[in-house]
């Protein structure tokens, strides 16, 4: 969560730009999702010992839920996540990154990920779009994951 100063040293007062927005909701999902702390279904498990937790309870399948399976293969996502893909496919159209939205659909899942959970685009107004574009996703993604747990 560092950024760096004007100087290029690490500053305490700035924060990354994820972090710095009134979407607090979104932000501290995104922050959890890139430190492996969100309480969905691979961690879950792993804190109460429970692999059966890991499952994910959205799709039919006996998929794991990670963060892998949500942003790729998650059936239960499939219409969230294919809005969050056109979303950003549109956002790379008209902003001035390094990647082309053709680039982004040809890269590698584990990179599209990367990218997802925060990596620069090389536009800081487009990074901020797709950063907006990506906690509403992750927000739904949220409310659906945790109606389908229960605690016990």
């Amino acid at each position: 969560a560092w950024s760096r100063s004007q100087v290029g040293r690490k500053s305490h007062r700035q924060l990354e730009p994820y972090l710095d927005s009134f979407d607090r909701k979104g932000a501290a999902i995104k922050f959890r999702l890139r430190t492996g702390t969100q309480l969905w279904g691979v961690r879950m498990a792993m804190l109460r010992d429970d692999p059966s937790l890991s499952i994910c309870t959205l799709c039919n399948g006996a998929a794991t839920q990670s963060i892998h399976h949500i942003l790729a293969d998650c059936d239960g996502l499939a219409t969230e996540r294919k809005e969050m893909f056109a979303r950003i496919t549109k956002a790379l159209e008209y902003g001035r990154g390094d990647i082309t939205p053709e680039d982004f659909s040809l890269l590698p899942e584990t990179i599209r990920i990367n990218y997802i959970l925060g990596l620069s685009l090389g536009n800081p107004e487009l990074d901020a779009n797709v950063d907006v574009i990506c906690r509403i996703f992750f927000k739904i993604a949220d409310r659906k994951i945790r109606a389908q747990l229960t605690y016990s």
